[in-house]
Order: C-alpha cells, then structure tokens, then sequence
C-alpha cells in the first residue's frame, strides 16, 4: 500500500521514531515529538518538542527518510486544558503535549469537544471501584487491630502491633 504523503502545515504535531537503531541513544534530549514551524524565510520545518526552541530540527524530507512520523493533532485545533480532562473526555479529543519525557506536563484538548457521558460514566464507576477497594482493606485492617486487641486483653503481649 503506498504511503500517503504528508503536506506540513504550521502547528502540526507529528509522532517521530528514528526507523533504524542509532550508535547513540535517540532519546537522549529528544521527545520525539515534532512541531512544524516556519523560519524567517517562511519555510516550514519540523522541531523536536525536548528543549522547545533551538532543538533537533527536521525537513520533511530528512524526516521520512530517517524515521516515520504519525500525525496527532495541530495546535491552531486545540486549547490548553489539564490532566483531569481525561475523567470527561473522548481519548481521541485528548492529547499529551508534555515535553522533556514529561518533566513539563502539558495537556491540549479539541476545541469545541464535548464531554462524553460513557467517559464520566467510566471514570465514575473506576471511583466506586477504588472507593470499595479502599472500604475492604479498611475493614480488614479493623479486623486484625480487633483480633490483636482481643489477644491483650487476654494477657498474650507478645504480639505485634
């Protein structure tokens, strides 16, 4: 199947994986997160989110050929937002911008998105979950404090508390 190709735009935000195995470690100050930019003259070029100005740079071209880029959103298309937006939102409408292996954490959402009732709904249910979770564990710790309390009462002091 032949590849599609890929015509930039200003504020892309591409996915980039070096396609060989590299003698250094392609990760080292290097997100692999690349934004399409115009320089002074106009022409547009991808750079590395890791230092976020005056990073590892790409054309297009040295781009396709080194390595493969996934398109995830364009930042005229979306507002800053945080994390917690994932308890409301559609995944597809959310996307981790981070930024120094997410030393910097930055989190865009669609703009005009709407909440999803199935995500709240999920998020909601994973809460009662961990919400039990918590209740039980409680309950058993009562139970063992209950059971020690029972053995110095009855004289054995020899127990761990």
């Amino acid at each position: 199947m032949p590849e599609k190709k890929i015509k930039l735009n200003e504020g892309d935000v591409y996915g980039f994986r070096y396609s060989e195995v590299r003698s250094f470690d392609p990760s080292w100050c290097f997100d692999g997160q690349l934004v399409c930019r115009k320089d002074r003259e106009g022409n547009l070029y991808l750079e590395d989110t890791y230092w976020n100005s005056n990073g590892i740079c790409f054309t297009l071209e040295k781009a396709l050929k080194e390595g493969k880029l996934t398109f995830r959103f364009n930042l005229n298309e979306v507002e800053e937002t945080n994390k917690d937006c994932v308890l409301y939102y559609d995944p597809k409408d959310i996307f981790n911008f981070s930024h120094q292996h997410g030393c910097y954490v930055s989190w865009r959402i669609k703009k005009g998105a709407k909440k999803s009732k199935e995500v709240m709904l999920n998020s909601i249910n994973e809460k009662i979950t961990e919400a039990y979770r918590k209740l039980a564990s409680v309950v058993r710790d009562i139970e063992l404090l209950s059971e020690k309390k029972t053995k110095v009462d009855g004289g054995n002091l020899s127990i761990y508390i």
